[in-house]
Parts: C-alpha cells; sequence; structure tokens
C-alpha cells in the first residue's frame, strides 16, 4: 500500500497488485502464444522447438545455449515476417519477449 500526504495534510492511499514473471515464466507464456498463432504445423513447430530447446537449457541451468535458441528464435520469426507468414505486430511482439526474456537470463 502507497499512501501520501499533500501540504494541507490530506491523505489518499492507493494498492496494487505486482506480478513478477520469471524468465522461465515469460518463456512458458511465449510457447503457449506461439501454440495459438494461426500458422502452418511446419512453420510452428520450427519455432516451438527452439522454444522448448531455451526452456530445456534454461531449466539445466545452461544459460548460454538457452540464450543461442532464443537467439535462432528470433531470427525465424524475422524469416517467417519477411515471407509474409506472420504479420509484423505480432512478429514484433515475439521478438521484443524473447529479447526481454534475454535481458532477464543476462545473455550477451
Amino acid at each position: 500500500m502507497v499512501a501520501v500526504v499533500d501540504n494541507a495534510g490530506a491523505t489518499a492511499s492507493a494498492t496494487t497488485t505486482v506480478t513478477v514473471h520469471t524468465p522461465a515464466d515469460a518463456l512458458t507464456t511465449l510457447i503457449a502464444f506461439v501454440q495459438g498463432l494461426p500458422l502452418q504445423p511446419v512453420f510452428k513447430n520450427i519455432l516451438l522447438r527452439r522454444l522448448q530447446a531455451a526452456l530445456t537449457f534454461m531449466n539445466r541451468g545452461l544459460l548460454l545455449p538457452a540464450c543461442n535458441q532464443l537467439g535462432v528464435f528470433a531470427q525465424l520469426v524475422e524469416i517467417l515476417l519477411l515471407i509474409d507468414r506472420l504479420d509484423p505486430e505480432t512478429a514484433d511482439l515475439m521478438i521484443s519477449t524473447a529479447q526481454a526474456i534475454e535481458v532477464a537470463l543476462g545473455c550477451p
């Protein structure tokens, strides 16, 4: 809870909930998002394999291989955008999410 008091002595307070996601949580959410995309199975499976590999590496504490898989995932998303299999907004969301996970992991 946050409480504030102004110069006249009036007070106000508010409560909010903050949800903190771990990189694994974010990756699991990204996997679910990709599973729900209207992509041909071959394209969806290629993306999902990279994300699943990243999650497996992450869960084993192998962060560099996890980072590499996330980088490959982002490159594949860019390719799908270039060949008109993804719209720009979806591609941007997927890439920015992968990059945020990379930052959280401390990827080089």
